[in-house]
Parts: C-alpha cells; sequence; structure tokens
C-alpha cells in the first residue's frame, strides 16, 4: 500500500476542515494526520490542537499504528477484502481522551477488596471486615468501622430514592446509605450520617440479610431491589420495601447457656463461625453493631442454576438503547463455572446462558449501549451483546493484561470507555473502538488490584492487595 485518497470529517465544528481530498502515505499514523489537519484548521481554532490530541477513526475504529499496519491487521482479524485504493477513504477526527492523572492515595491496614464512589465520597472495604469512608474533595478519612466479622467482598451504595419504601419523607437529606457483604455469609445495610461525621451515633446498621450459606461475593442494587451472589451457588433477590418477613434480632437472645454466640443457618442447624481477628481497636459504636437491634431480611426469592461459585453479578439497567430481551426485571452472573447467566427475576429462572473458556471473575452492563463487559481467568476482557440475534454474542476481545482479570466497570457518561484491573497489579483504561491496546495504563499499585470503581465519571478509584486506594482524576475534552 504506497497510498490512497481520503477525506476528513469531524462532529465537533470548532475544528473541522474544508471538505477536501487529500493523498495519504501508507507509512502516515496518528501524528502525520494530526499534522495534516493543524495546517488546514482556521487560525481561532488552532489553539484547541496541541501536542498531538486528536484521534482519528476509520471504519469505527480508532487509528492506533501506521495506516498500512491498521488495515493489515484489520484484514487479518476480520478477513475483509483488500482495501479499494481508488474509493476515497473518510477518516473521523476527534479531540483525544484525556490520560487519568493520579489525584490520591489512601493506605488500609489489609487488603482493599471493594470499592464504590459517590458524587462526594468513596467508600471501601477491606479483609479485616472493616469499612473506610473517604471524602473526594478534601481527601480525608471520615469514617472507620468493623462491619462484619471477616473479610467484606463488596460495597455499593444505595440511592435514597431506594430507601424511601422504608422511611418515606423521614429520610434526612444528609443521610447516605451503603450495603456491604462478605465472607461471614452476610448482607447488610446500613445508615450513615455525613455531618455526625466521626461521632459514635454517625452510622447505623439498620438491615442483615441471612440465607446464603456461603461467603457472600457481590452485591447490586436497583430501584428497591437487592441482588446478592454467593460461593455457595446461590443467587438471591431481596426487596427493601417489602418487611413483612423482616424479624427484629439481638445478639444476646442467639446466646446458648454457655454463653457462647452462635450463627445460624436457615435450616436451624449451627454453622461454623468464620476465623476472624478481633484483636484490632474498633473506630466507633457502630463496630459494635452485633449487640444492636436490628431487622433480619429473609430473600424473597432464591434462584440456582451456576454449577460453581457466583463472582459477580449486575442488574441489566435500562438506558438509551434497546435493552436485553422483553423481562423488565433481569440480572447477569458470572460464575466460576465459566459461564455467564441472564435471570428474569419476576419469572425466576435463566432465560439465556453465556459461555466462556475459562472462570468468570467480573462482569458489568452499561445501560448506555446495552453491551456487558466480563473479565475472566484467561486474562482476557470480552464485549457481549446478549441481544444479539446473528453471529457471536461476543463483539470483541481485549488483550493486554497479564494476569486475571479481577474488575472491571464501564464508564458513568460515555458508552465507549470502561476500566479493568487485574492480578497483574495495573489498571487500564480502554475504548471499545481499539482492542489491540488499552488507551491508558494507570500505575501506582505493587500487589494484584482487586477493586475498580468509575460511578463518578470524574474519578477513577482503584483498591489493592497492597492495601492502598488510588485515586485519578479523570477530565474530559470540551463538550462540542
Amino acid at each position: 500500500m504506497s497510498g490512497f485518497s481520503a477525506k476528513f470529517r469531524t462532529k465537533d465544528q470548532r475544528i473541522s476542515i474544508p471538505d477536501d481530498v487529500y493523498q495519504l502515505d501508507g507509512s502516515f499514523g496518528p501524528r502525520e494526520l494530526f499534522s495534516i489537519v493543524k495546517k488546514v484548521v482556521s487560525e481561532p481554532s488552532c489553539e484547541l490542537l496541541e501536542d498531538g490530541n486528536l484521534s482519528f477513526l476509520i471504519n469505527g475504529k480508532l487509528l492506533r499504528t501506521k495506516l498500512k499496519e491498521h488495515f493489515e491487521l484489520e484484514q487479518e482479524e476480520q478477513l475483509e477484502r483488500p482495501l479499494d485504493l481508488e474509493k476515497v477513504l473518510e477518516i473521523e477526527y476527534f479531540i483525544s481522551q484525556i490520560s487519568p492523572k493520579p489525584l490520591n492515595s489512601f493506605s488500609s491496614d489489609d487488603w482493599i477488596s471493594c470499592v464504590h464512589v459517590n458524587q462526594t465520597v468513596i467508600i471501601n472495604g477491606c479483609y479485616d471486615g472493616k469499612i473506610n469512608i473517604w471524602s473526594l474533595d478534601d481527601c480525608q478519612h471520615l469514617l472507620g468501622i468493623k462491619a462484619h466479622s471477616s473479610a467484606i467482598k463488596d460495597v455499593q451504595w444505595i440511592p435514597s430514592e431506594s430507601m424511601k419504601p422504608i422511611f418515606g419523607d423521614t429520610i434526612h437529606k444528609n443521610d447516605q446509605f451503603f450495603a456491604s457483604c462478605s465472607y461471614d455469609e452476610t448482607c447488610c445495610i446500613w445508615r450513615w450520617n455525613p455531618i455526625k461525621s466521626r461521632t459514635e451515633d454517625s452510622v447505623e446498621r439498620l438491615y442483615v440479610c441471612k440465607g446464603h450459606k456461603r461467603s457472600v461475593d457481590c452485591v447490586d442494587i436497583m430501584d428497591d431491589l437487592l441482588a446478592t451472589g454467593s460461593y455457595d451457588r446461590m443467587l438471591k433477590i431481596w426487596s427493601l420495601s417489602d418487611q413483612s418477613k423482616d424479624i427484629k434480632s439481638n445478639r444476646n437472645e442467639r446466646k446458648n447457656e454457655s454463653g457462647d454466640e452462635n450463627e445460624f443457618s436457615d435450616d436451624g442447624k449451627k454453622a461454623k463461625k468464620p476465623k476472624h481477628d478481633d484483636s484490632e481497636t474498633v473506630e466507633s459504636s457502630a463496630d459494635k453493631s452485633d449487640t444492636f437491634e436490628c431487622m433480619t431480611k429473609t430473600p424473597v426469592m432464591t434462584l440456582s442454576e451456576h454449577t460453581e461459585a457466583i463472582t459477580d453479578l449486575t442488574w441489566i439497567r435500562k438506558g438509551n438503547k434497546k435493552n436485553f430481551g422483553n423481562s423488565p426485571i433481569a440480572v447477569a452472573t458470572c460464575s466460576m463455572d465459566n459461564t455467564i447467566k441472564i435471570w428474569d427475576v419476576e419469572l425466576g429462572k435463566v432465560i439465556q446462558t453465556l459461555i466462556g473458556s475459562k472462570a468468570f471473575l467480573t462482569i458489568d452492563h452499561s445501560p448506555l449501549n446495552g453491551l456487558m463487559i466480563s473479565g475472566s481467568c484467561d486474562r482476557h476482557l470480552r464485549l457481549w451483546d446478549p441481544r444479539s440475534n446473528e453471529g457471536s454474542m461476543v463483539k470483541a476481545a481485549f488483550e493486554s493484561h497479564k494476569g486475571w482479570v479481577s474488575c472491571v466497570q464501564w464508564c458513568s457518561k460515555r458508552d465507549n470507555l470502561f476500566v479493568s484491573g487485574s492480578y497483574d497489579g495495573l489498571v487500564k483504561q480502554w475504548d471499545t473502538r481499539c482492542t489491540r491496546s488499552p488507551l491508558y495504563d494507570l500505575l501506582g499499585h505493587e500487589d494484584k488490584v482487586l477493586a475498580v470503581d468509575w460511578s463518578n465519571y470524574h474519578y477513577i478509584v482503584s483498591g489493592s492487595a497492597d492495601k492502598n486506594l488510588k485515586v485519578y482524576n479523570q477530565d474530559f475534552p470540551e463538550k462540542l
């Protein structure tokens, strides 16, 4: 390929150029194309173009190499017909995605296993059973509680709207709610008042969800429904609004005659209590929450079809694109049994099974594009479209990590961006239009990454076995 004809187009009118035909050499890459655009763009707009900050799309794929190499790889991967050199190629360009910048780092006493961010604060869970809350604006530690008797596997903020069926209009404007699940086989619902901050009564455990027989490894909330997945292979659905089965419980009532405390399974048989270390200092009265009365929730639905542990789950939320199937309420689970299952919660059954080659560790669904992204023990990320009626449901595979992919999440505002974390100690930012390499590697961790979050699109947050929580600031190019 010695050369070909091309036109440039953009949706950003500030940097548009005349619709002329340019002769390009196959050795040209993004930097050479940037130079062409910058030479032609009008004088006032030149200030927007600096340091090669343009990205180029050819047939929906990001150009990251020389043109000749780009088309050779495309033909090899997709078995496309050779490029028609007589046809004028259309190249779309736009201001590039900005690199995330390291903002802060927080240290914990144990591995950080999970993290979630809302508009103002970060919450994380650790293997020592502690939950920490940090402010985003001034990076202060706001709360530390011993929430569970053993490792916390997942945490998630609960929107206040989801708690209104319980509290109605009595919810204080400052109240924030979150869920935590643990190796101790429980999931707990909490209320936190940030105004009281570090005071003893700033956090209250409202509910304990009991029913799982093994570690509860994942939790997700949609409206007033809470879904949990467990090492016991079960998916359980809980209702935040239905209080008909809630039972008031007190730790003292569960003591046997000798004064020992026992945990009981749903069938009444005594269950072994998970081992844990009680040597750490309790930071607030919430650490002693087992001594307080709270409501015990039982599941409204238990779904079983996985043959190995459920490692992650996500509600299929409706968004701008056509939702999956006709089900108004669906949840996806991934498992060590090498499958992803999509459940119709109203019917209480699996409506689709996606099969992989290795155990799945993480999954996330985007309401913006209707697609799912998964990470597994084969070190690959895969893009799925379960709505597809033709061809493979795997639309792309992303290869760059050198270890198991342990966590993944879509950007909450951009339908083409997501992040992943791996046992190789790296966090990577990806664009679905480029499968061969990530946009950026986010460095800083010294051990395997166990959690990553991009719920607040201004911040990417990750937690690791190095006991550190990393915060990266994510700016975006100006709106078109």
